[in-house]
């Protein structure tokens, strides 16, 4: 197997796992009518072309899986093309012509042209008569493509006054869900009985009537996470342990989401201090010392001070064990990436506060 048609099994293997995306093979492709010239010239009747194919990404999503196109309200398509020699990734003109051509389009990219080839270089893509393209190969053909996408979205989101182009969440977004998708295998598992979250807008208002399920990626919304950092008097943090003595991983004692029943973070956490500790934790109006937002997940962490209890009063869940853990210790867990994954600058911060 070529590593062309190694790349094209990649994507076909991935279908309809996470991310939503179709796969037109070049005989397909080819009895379509209406193609754009730039297809029809440099792509099917160039006889340097040996083989190519298709990734389109739709606007309408099959159930259960992430639309892409739904961060940037884009319905996109670009081209992998065999030259024999070379493997290369080509978006055949069609963000130019969205761009510029169609009636919605502000026509930054073509007014902007140096921005537009200083973005694209340093993405490692290049302009070639306004198609963007890049060469790739098998040891990097996913990230090139994840890369690509990016591009492609951020591009069309070029606005009329400075910096005219610029990468914000959907970008960031962009590259995390088709990593999970092509790089760590992450399916989308339909499960009936899981448990559903409320959404909330960017400034933390629950989207009423709306809910998503636990593993789903919300296009529009934000899921709403928390978690609860308990301190003792000793300055050690409470981490809850689980998986096996060999293999087990570390989080702190509380990290869970807002359920749809819920209105707001400090009730999911009273919640989900009772089912994990096996009692109550009501003290007052306590306020996150911080919040942090990343890919559509607002995350609340609550502080808390002088929590002296032991572990023996904690019940746990069979799964889960609680321990008090000094600073060192964490740190050393996380340095051999077997605590949850937090920037090193937020648990410090979280020690500051």
């Amino acid at each position: 197997m070529t590593d062309f048609e190694q790349m094209k099994q990649f994507f076909l293997q991935h279908r309809e796992r996470l991310v939503d995306y179709n796969l037109i093979n070049s005989n397909a492709r080819k009895c379509e009518k209406y193609l754009p010239e730039y297809v029809y010239k440099n792509i099917i009747h160039n006889p340097d072309v040996k083989d190519f194919f298709v990734l389109n990404f739709p606007f309408d999503v099959k159930s259960g899986l992430v639309n892409v196109d739904s961060l940037d309200s884009f319905v996109f398509d670009f081209y992998f093309v065999d030259y024999g020699d070379k493997i290369v990734i080509d978006d055949a003109e069609r963000t130019f012509d969205c761009g510029v051509e169609s009636y919605e389009g502000n026509g930054v990219i073509l007014a902007q042209k140096d921005v537009t080839e200083k973005y694209l270089l340093k993405n490692g893509l290049q302009y070639s008569n306004y198609a963007i393209i890049k060469q790739t190969n098998i040891q990097t053909f996913v990230q090139d493509t994840i890369t690509f996408v990016k591009v492609l979205q951020t591009l069309n989101n070029a606005q009329p006054y400075p910096p005219y182009i610029l990468e914000l969440d959907d970008a960031r977004e962009v590259v995390e869900v088709l990593t999970r998708c092509w790089i760590y295998g992450e399916k989308s598992e339909k499960d009936e009985n899981a448990r559903k979250l409320a959404l909330f807008d960017n400034q933390k208002i629950l989207q009423e009537n709306g809910d998503c399920e636990e593993g789903a990626y919300p296009p529009f919304f934000n899921k709403h996470a928390f978690v609860g950092v308990f301190f003792n008097s000793d300055g050690k943090v409470l981490v809850r342990k689980s998986g096996t003595e060999t293999e087990s991983r570390y989080d702190f004692a509380i990290h869970d989401y807002v359920l749809k029943d819920e209105c707001c973070s400090l009730v999911g956490i009273q919640r989900a201090i009772q089912q994990s500790f096996g009692f109550d934790f009501y003290f007052g109006d306590v306020a996150p010392a911080l919040t942090t937002t990343r890919n559509r997940l607002i995350c609340d962490f609550y502080v808390v001070r002088c929590y002296d209890v032991s572990t023996k009063q904690l019940c746990g869940d069979g799964e889960n064990t609680f321990d008090w853990m000094g600073k060192d210790d964490l740190f050393a867990l996380l340095n051999a990436d077997r605590f949850a994954n937090y920037p090193v600058s937020l648990l410090e911060c979280l020690y500051e506060l």
